[in-house]
């Protein structure tokens, strides 16, 4: 019930108090509805939260109940499955790419005494002879005095080293196939491989050249060496220009040898 007014002024001021009851009364209204959709936003995003986090973690608990379920059924074996796959990996790793450089194929020969081939030929050179001075080492490549056969298919490190010497002066004397040796003016070392199964024609595979020069006394040495691929069973040999000028006295001086890498 509204006080009754005493005068105008009286009326008036109490319609401005109403005036502004009315107005705090609504603004603390839609202060509430606000306040009341901003719980409503928060309340959302907090369960949107939760929501995202169950389906995250559920891929991880599916994996750690299948994994605890496969050691119940198994006990001991994932451990020591992975002990033995950790025991066997060196003993893998170590002979994976072929046997150790121990075990290798190899063989160093030198020069030897006996009577240099005298076949002559109008397409290859002569081929040189060879010994071996330590025959008793168990992986040692095979040979038959002038050409090493490949025990196994793989790439082998071939070298070769010869060398031509005449130092009494009396080189021209010397004769070779018909051939007076004081015509040539170049020595040539080579070295040759053979494919039984292809055929015995041979195929040069490393060459190397050079000149005589002077004519009296001189002294030439020649050294090959690269990296071949063979097959198991190939020949592999020496083959020169002049053998009666090659130096085998010294195994330093003229050696031939092979190793597979």
């Amino acid at each position: 019930m509204l006080p009754k007014a005493q005068d105008p002024m009286d009326l008036v001021e109490l319609v401005l108090r109403l005036q502004d009851r009315a107005a705090v009364e609504q603004g603390y209204r839609c202060g509430k509805r606000e306040g009341q959709a901003e719980a409503k936003r928060l309340r959302c995003l907090v369960i949107f939260c939760l929501v995202l986090e169950l389906a995250l973690a559920f891929p991880v608990l599916y994996l750690l109940h299948k994994s605890g379920r496969c050691a119940q059924l198994h006990p001991g074996e994932v451990s020591s499955g992975r002990t033995a796959e950790i025991q066997q990996w060196p003993a893998q790793s170590t002979y994976s790419s072929g046997p150790g450089p121990e075990k290798r194929p190899r063989v160093h020969l030198t020069c030897s005494d006996e009577k240099i081939n005298e076949e002559c030929e109008t397409d290859r050179f002569p081929s040189l002879h060879w010994r071996n001075e330590k025959s008793s080492d168990s992986n040692q490549i095979n040979h038959n005095g002038t050409y090493l056969i490949a025990p196994v298919t793989g790439d082998y490190f071939v070298y070769a080293q010869v060398t031509f010497l005449c130092s009494d002066g009396v080189c021209e004397a010397l004769r070779y196939c018909n051939k007076s040796l004081s015509s040539e003016t170049e020595v040539q070392q080579l070295i040759t491989k053979i494919s039984p199964r292809y055929g015995s024609r041979s195929k040069t595979i490393l060459k190397a050249v050079s000149s005589i020069g002077e004519k009296n006394k001189w002294k030439k040495t020649l050294y090959l060496g690269g990296i071949v691929s063979l097959r198991e069973g190939d020949h592999i040999m020496v083959n020169v220009s002049n053998s009666e000028l090659v130096d085998g006295r010294t195994p330093e001086k003229t050696f031939f040898g092979a190793f597979l890498i």
